[in-house]
């Protein structure tokens, strides 16, 4: 395989959103079935995601990739990765709210306390076209929110009520992981 694309990193500190648009505009939906160049899109995502031990979830956006495909880890680490086309998110009401933690290496040396849906809905497709459906909570609904926000040009500082540096993150959570 070629060599993995480089992050799309917005910097915080300088603001300036318009230098990286794939960042800030929503992707475009993938019409089923998937075209060669969307499967080799995956496989590029899925190397990128694979290249990097503490990620939980990526989306192709932050690779440069204009599309909606998302790939994360669930609940489990030893479980292979799971790839999302055209995927979507509701909050479900009856799960509340919480506020956590959350850093991208899309966003430069930056974390924030973004407040999220503890359970949601979502819906998508795989990688073969078959639709996947279901409800996600706690961590792994985080996390699908993360990666779905991302194919829809929202970045963590958006929506964050608190953002802090990468170093004194790492104060707080010196165990942290990267994403």
């Amino acid at each position: 395989m070629k060599s993995l694309p480089e992050f799309i990193v917005f910097d915080p500190v300088t603001n300036n959103k318009k230098d990286v648009p794939i960042l800030t505009h929503e992707s475009k939906n993938l019409s089923l079935p998937l075209t060669e160049e969307d499967h080799q899109d995956i496989q590029t995502l899925k190397a990128k995601f694979e290249s990097e031990p503490t990620a939980a979830g990526l989306a192709a956006a932050q690779i440069g990739i204009a599309k909606k495909i998302i790939i994360f880890h669930a609940n489990k680490q030893n479980t292979p990765p799971i790839i999302w086309i055209n995927a979507t998110y509701k909050g479900l009401d009856n799960g509340g709210f919480s506020e956590d933690y959350e850093s991208s290496f899309s966003v430069k040396d930056a974390a924030g306390l973004v407040k999220r849906f503890n359970k949601i809905h979502y819906t998508g497709y795989d990688a073969d076209g078959n639709q996947v459906k279901g409800v996600a909570k706690d961590f792994f609904a985080r996390v699908i929110q993360h990666e779905i926000d991302h194919s829809n040009g929202v970045l963590f500082t958006d929506i964050a009520t608190k953002v802090i540096s990468r170093e004194e993150y790492l104060k707080l959570y010196p165990s942290s992981r990267a994403e």
